[in-house]
């Protein structure tokens, strides 16, 4: 699987994705991950998404925010 990494595909599918909620009229999204999970958070990171602080599921899940439109 690790074979497939870091070929863009991840930043394609963000991209689309951010697309689809701005043009939807969202302003502001919101995503959780697996706190462990840094794959995940190395490319949230780069798409412009930052941590919210926020927690769930005891501290298993953590919340990233961006701004949609600007």
């Amino acid at each position: 699987a690790h074979s497939v990494w870091r070929h863009g595909v991840g930043r394609r599918l963000m991209e689309s994705a951010l697309d689809a909620l701005h043009g939807a009229g969202y302003g502001q999204g919101i995503l959780w991950t697996l706190a462990d999970y840094e794959q995940g958070r190395t490319i949230y990171e780069a798409t412009g998404w930052r941590s919210s602080g926020q927690i769930r599921d005891s501290g298993r899940q953590i919340a990233f925010r961006r701004a949609l439109i600007g």
